[in-house]
């Protein structure tokens, strides 16, 4: 796949390349396979879908391109939390779960 122009593959390797996804049909594979697994979607559904994003047809969140086929992923951008009851066990229960979603880049609505 080449990109239309040498901004965007300098986004590419800056922030979405890694081991085992060195070119963007790579990661498209990488990504769909991660989020979409058999449970989800059939295989010809995901092989259609590998196809969609590696010509760029549809191009999926930025969050998770960058986590596809990383230890860590983090898809989520936006938690929404709340104390079930009014007690200090459950506030410093909502707090913990806070630190959490913040130290993963989501935000709290």
């Amino acid at each position: 796949m080449q990109f239309r122009n040498q901004f965007a593959e300098t986004i590419f390797k800056q922030k979405y390349q890694h081991d085992g996804c060195e070119t963007w049909p790579d990661l498209a594979a990488t990504l769909v396979d991660d989020v979409c697994g058999a449970d989800v979607m059939t295989k010809d559904e995901r092989d259609q879908l590998k196809h969609y994003i590696s010509e760029m047809k549809f191009i999926p969140g930025g969050r998770y391109l960058y986590y596809a086929g990383r230890p860590n992923r983090y898809y989520n951008n936006c938690y929404l939390l709340k104390a079930e009851e009014d007690t200090r066990q459950d506030w410093a229960d909502v707090s913990w779960r806070s630190e959490s979603c913040l130290m993963t880049g989501g935000g709290i609505g």
